[in-house]
């Protein structure tokens, strides 16, 4: 998860550090991730699910997280990326560049087909 999308550290002299949440608006951040999230054909009622489930995804730049998140998961022959996602919206806290990638070329060599690694995202991760 970015660091500073959900919360920033200051420092203070009676504690080593301390972190507070930063000010979420609805037109710079959340409403962006709605459309994204509508834009891939999620239900309101999926939506609320995924934000229930993982309310970090607020905080997720639709075009540095989500994009690039969905586009590993599409690249490694996922057949339906979104109801996988659905299916276990947590996977969203994995980074995509530096986690999902590996996940899934390690799961890719050692021999599972892309419909078992949508099926390992969605119930183990």
């Amino acid at each position: 998860m970015n660091p500073n999308s959900l919360q920033r550290s200051f420092r203070s002299r009676k504690r080593t550090g301390i972190s507070v949440a930063r000010t979420l608006t609805v037109e710079g951040d959340i409403q962006p991730v709605l459309n994204y999230l509508a834009s891939l054909g999620l239900t309101k009622r999926q939506i609320i699910k995924v934000i229930s489930a993982h309310p970090p995804v607020l905080c997720y730049s639709p075009e540095q997280r989500l994009k690039p998140f969905f586009d590993i998961l599409r690249n490694a022959g996922i057949p339906d990326p979104v109801k996988t996602m659905v299916q276990r919206p947590s996977m969203l806290g994995i980074e995509p560049d530096q986690g999902l990638r590996r996940i899934i070329g390690y799961l890719r060599e050692s021999g599972q087909s892309p419909d078992a690694i949508a099926e390992l995202l969605a119930t183990s991760i």
